[in-house]
C-alpha cells in the first residue's frame, strides 16, 4: 500500500495531472478577474490563489519533483538539463511560498526628486479598539486588534473574532449586506485612481458609520450588520 502511494506521488502521471489542474486554475483566475482594475482581486484570491487546495497543488509539485530526482537518478552529469529543470520548479515554488507568507504587496507613490519610505498595503485591515473598566496600576487599558480581511463586492463578506478584555470574553461579528456592497462599489469606482477611491469610500461610509454607532452606543456585543438606506444615500447599522 505504501509502495503504491510512493509510486503515485513520484510518477510522471501525477506531474501531468498537476500541470493540467494548475493551468486550468490560472486560466479560471484570469477569467474571473476580466474587466477588473487589478489582478488578482479579492475574489480570485479567495477562491483560487489563496485557497488551501491551490497551495496543496504547489506542495504536491515539490514532493513530485523531489521524488523524481531520486527515482530517475537525475543527480548525474549526463542528466543535468533535466535535473536543472526540476530544481528550477522547486526553487520557483519555494520562492512563491516565501513571498506568499513573508512578503508584502502594495503601492508606493514616489514623486520626481523625492524619497518615500511608506506604501499603501494591498491588504485591507480591520482595527478594533476595546476600552472599558480594566485597569492596570490604576491606568485604563485599551485592547487593540488588527486583522487583515479580503472583502469584495462579489463575496459574502463576514468578519468574526473572539477576544479577552481583562477577564471578560468579547465576541464581535461584522457583516456587510448586498445593498451596502453595491453602494460601496458604486461610490468607490474610479478606474483612473485604482483602489484608493474604494479605500476612501470604505473609510467614509463604513468606518465612520461604525464609529458613530459606537459613540451613540448603538452597537452591543454580538453581530453587526451594515446595510444601506433605501431612500438615503448612506449606510447604517441594523
Amino acid at each position: 500500500m505504501i509502495k503504491k502511494i510512493f509510486n503515485l506521488l513520484f510518477s510522471t502521471r501525477l506531474t501531468g495531472i498537476l500541470f493540467i489542474v494548475f493551468a486550468i486554475a490560472m486560466a479560471v483566475g484570469t477569467f474571473l478577474d476580466a474587466g477588473q482594475d487589478t489582478s488578482p482581486t479579492p475574489y480570485s484570491r479567495t477562491l483560487i490563489f489563496n485557497a488551501l487546495w491551490f497551495e496543496l497543488i504547489m506542495l504536491f509539485f515539490i514532493i513530485n519533483f523531489t521524488g523524481n530526482i531520486f527515482k530517475y537518478k537525475l543527480l548525474s552529469l549526463k542528466k543535468w538539463p533535466v535535473l536543472l529543470l526540476h530544481f528550477s520548479w522547486i526553487f520557483i515554488i519555494l520562492g512563491a511560498f516565501i513571498t506568499r507568507y513573508f512578503g508584502y504587496e502594495g503601492i508606493m507613490s514616489i514623486r520626481e526628486g523625492q524619497t518615500e519610505n511608506t506604501f499603501i498595503s494591498e491588504k485591507t485591515y480591520i482595527q478594533l479598539y476595546v476600552d472599558g473598566d480594566y485597569l492596570i496600576d490604576g491606568i485604563p487599558q485599551r485592547k487593540k486588534i488588527e486583522e487583515s480581511v479580503d472583502f469584495s463586492t462579489r463575496l459574502n463578506n463576514k468578519f468574526k473574532t473572539n477576544l479577552v478584555y481583562g477577564e471578560q470574553d468579547i465576541n464581535i461579528e461584522l457583516e456587510v449586506d448586498d445593498r451596502a456592497k453595491r453602494f460601496l462599489a458604486k461610490e468607490g469606482y474610479e478606474p483612473a485612481y485604482g483602489a484608493r477611491p474604494l479605500k476612501r469610500a470604505i473609510q467614509q461610509h463604513v468606518e465612520d458609520t461604525i464609529a458613530d454607532a459606537i459613540i451613540t452606543k448603538q452597537i452591543k456585543e454580538g453581530k453587526v450588520i451594515i446595510s444601506k438606506h433605501k431612500k438615503e444615500n448612506k449606510l447604517f447599522i441594523k
